[in-house]
């Protein structure tokens, strides 16, 4: 029998609160590191599948320097050669959402979007 390999994020932030928030689940180990990220005031970043660190990293710098979800992620996609093998979601205090799941990532992946929640799921 063949297992089943998957994650789940959930990010959300609440403009009114100040408050933000990205959580993770999944059978692959230290997740807690390489998964969810968030800055307080800014953004909530969520790399999943085959991760890439510097979307933390860069992707919050980005945040803080006033680019858009959108235009964060844009510019972290066209940095990354690995591109096609991530999937990432971003969202701001503005109700600035981007997200972005490769051809090479699972055989299935979802997204639930609300208006300050967004979740993602690759098997």
């Amino acid at each position: 029998m063949m297992k089943e390999h998957g994650t789940f994020s959930i990010l959300a932030t609440s403009k009114d609160w100040k408050l933000t928030g990205v959580a993770v689940t999944s059978d692959s180990t230290a997740v807690g590191l390489r998964v969810p990220h968030a800055l307080p005031g800014v953004s909530v970043v969520a790399t999943q599948a085959y991760t890439n660190i510097a979307y933390e990293i860069e992707g919050l710098q980005l945040l803080t320097e006033g680019l858009t979800p959108e235009k964060t992620l844009k510019k972290l996609l066209a940095g990354d050669p690995q591109r096609e093998k991530r999937q990432v979601a971003i969202m701001d205090f503005a109700e600035g959402k981007a997200a972005f799941t490769g051809v090479e990532d699972q055989k299935h992946e979802g997204r639930l979007l609300a208006k300050t929640t967004w979740s993602l799921e690759t098997f």
